[in-house]
């Protein structure tokens, strides 16, 4: 009985073989390299960033100064002496 099937499955592959035109069992397997995709979801290409790298930059930046007193680390809007002098005038 376990003729019959492996004749079977002989002549299966052989069928199969005349309809594509290909062999099931081929005597050399080629395969060629994949070419290189970048899947969805796989970034922007930017890494992250650390925090010594992040304090360098910050530390970089221009700080703000005040117009009115020059005074950095603030504005005009926030300036202590503008706001007191407009206090005591509007009083």
């Amino acid at each position: 009985m376990t003729e019959v099937s492996y004749k079977s499955l002989i002549a299966k592959e052989a069928d199969i073989d005349k309809l594509y035109g290909a062999t099931t069992n081929p005597e050399v397997v080629d395969i060629e390299n994949l070419t290189i995709v970048k899947h969805k979801g796989s970034g922007t290409g930017k890494c992250l960033k650390s925090a010594l790298e992040k304090a360098t930059i910050q530390g970089n930046k221009q700080s703000r100064s005040c117009k009115p007193c020059g005074v950095k680390g603030y504005n005009s809007r926030k300036c202590l002496p503008l706001l007191n002098n407009s206090k005591v005038q509007s009083a």
